[in-house]
């Protein structure tokens, strides 16, 4: 917790303890890549097979977009 002043005041360390935090690391760009590329070879599976084909250039190509 942030000391007292600037806007923010101690909080009792009572009501700290009805909370806990826990952190998450964000996936790597491989972890990334295998589940979307899972979700979405699921979803085009009734599609036909040039579809089904692009998969892994679909999710690949949009990764590398976001990052």
């Amino acid at each position: 917790m942030l000391p007292p002043g600037g806007g923010t005041n101690s909080v009792d360390p009572r009501f700290l303890t009805l909370y806990s935090t826990f952190t998450l690391l964000f996936p790597s760009t491989e972890n990334l890549e295998v589940i979307y590329t899972s979700i979405l070879k699921a979803h085009v599976e009734s599609f036909p097979e040039e579809i089904k084909a692009l998969v892994k250039k679909i999710t690949t190509g949009t990764l590398f977009l976001y990052k």
